[in-house]
């Protein structure tokens, strides 16, 4: 099932970045949002893409620069 946030973006998951400090250093983390979520009602084949990316337009750039130095 697919669910829309409050501005409007549709995906089955919603997740926000959170900056965590340890040991000095900075690492984003994912946190899921699991409030104020309406789920979609009828079939929308129109609104399918990619949500994630589309949510989050710089996920794909934050994951690849804060798993390059594991």
């Amino acid at each position: 099932s697919m669910y829309f946030d409050e501005d409007g973006d549709l995906a089955h998951e919603f997740y926000e970045e959170t900056i965590v400090t340890k040991n000095g250093r900075k690492r984003a983390k994912l946190k899921r949002i699991q409030k104020n979520l309406t789920p979609q009602v009828g079939n929308l084949n129109h609104q399918k893409e990619n949500s994630l990316v589309r949510a989050f337009p710089g996920l794909l750039r934050i994951f690849f620069f804060f798993f390059q130095e594991v």
